[in-house]
C-alpha cells in the first residue's frame, strides 16, 4: 500500500498545494507489506516537495488518516514530524561561524581554541545515527551550507546526505546477528528535469534516468555499481 500511495500522489496532483486541499480525503489502509511470505509494517512518512519549493510531510498516524506538516526541509523516522521540529529547538546555539578568541574563566585560566577554532560552532551537533539525531545532523547541515546555482544541486544535495548515510555493520538488532541496516541506496532528484540519481550501497557510480513524458509502457534502467561490482 505504501508504494500505491506515492504513486496515487504523484498521479492525482500536480503541485503541493494540491496535496494540502485534498489530503483529507484519503487514508492509508493497515495492510502489512509481505515478503518472503511475513508481513512488515513500517512507521511511514511521505515528503513531498514541488518545484516551487513548498513541501509537507504526511503521517498516517490516526487509524491511517494523514496529519500534515509543513516540512522544514528534511524527513527522518519516528517520533512524528512534531517531535522533531519541536527538538529542533534544543539546537539553536550551533552556528556556522568559528570561534577564534580564546576564553578567560573565573579563576583566571584562559583556554585558547584548538586548531584556530574551526568547527566550534558546531560542537555538539549529534552524531549518531538514531532518527531524531540524523534529523538534527540533516536540518543544520541543509541550514549552513551556501547558497549554489541549479546545476550544483545534486552535487551539493549528496554533500548534504553523506553525514546521515549509514556505513554496513553500524548497527544491528543483536550481538550475533548476521546482517546490519544500512543505507541500501541513495537517490536524489531535479525537479526542473525530471531526473533522478541513483547510487547503491555497494558502490560509488551514479546512475541518471531522465523521466520519458511521451512513453507508452514501463521501462527499466540497469544501475551501474561502477568498479566495486556487478551492475544491479
Amino acid at each position: 500500500m505504501n508504494t500505491e500511495f506515492v504513486t496515487y500522489v504523484l498521479t492525482h496532483f500536480k503541485s503541493v498545494a494540491e496535496i494540502r486541499k485534498h489530503y483529507q480525503e484519503f487514508g492509508l489502509a493497515d495492510q502489512a507489506t509481505q515478503v518472503n511470505g511475513q508481513g512488515f509494517t513500517f512507521p511511514l512518512h511521505y515528503n513531498f516537495v514541488d518545484e516551487s519549493g513548498d513541501g509537507v510531510v504526511l503521517e498516517p498516524v490516526e487509524n491511517g488518516a494523514f496529519k500534515l506538516y509543513d516540512s522544514v526541509g528534511v524527513v527522518t523516522n519516528s517520533p512524528e514530524y512534531s517531535w522533531h521540529t519541536t527538538n529542533l529547538r534544543n539546537y539553536l546555539g550551533l552556528t556556522d561561524v568559528d570561534v577564534k578568541d580564546p576564553r578567560t574563566y573565573k579563576n583566571g585560566v584562559t583556554l585558547p581554541p584548538i586548531e584556530g577554532g574551526t568547527g566550534y560552532g558546531m560542537a555538539g551537533l549529534p552524531g549518531s545515527y538514531t532518527s531524531p539525531a540524523r534529523f538534527v545532523r540533516s536540518f543544520t547541515i541543509a541550514n549552513a551550507m551556501d547558497d549554489f546555482t541549479a546545476d550544483r544541486g545534486i552535487a551539493q544535495l549528496y554533500a548534504a546526505f553523506r553525514p546521515v548515510i549509514i556505513p554496513e555493520g553500524i548497527e544491528r538488532k543483536t550481538a550475533d546477528a548476521p546482517i546490519s541496516d544500512y543505507t541500501r541506496y541513495w537517490s536524489g532528484y531535479d525537479l526542473q528535469k525530471r531526473a533522478v540519481y541513483v547510487q547503491t550501497g555497494l558502490g560509488l557510480a551514479f546512475t541518471k534516468q531522465t523521466l520519458n513524458a511521451d512513453a507508452q509502457e514501463i521501462s527499466y534502467t540497469t544501475i551501474d555499481r561502477g568498479d566495486y561490482g556487478h551492475e544491479v
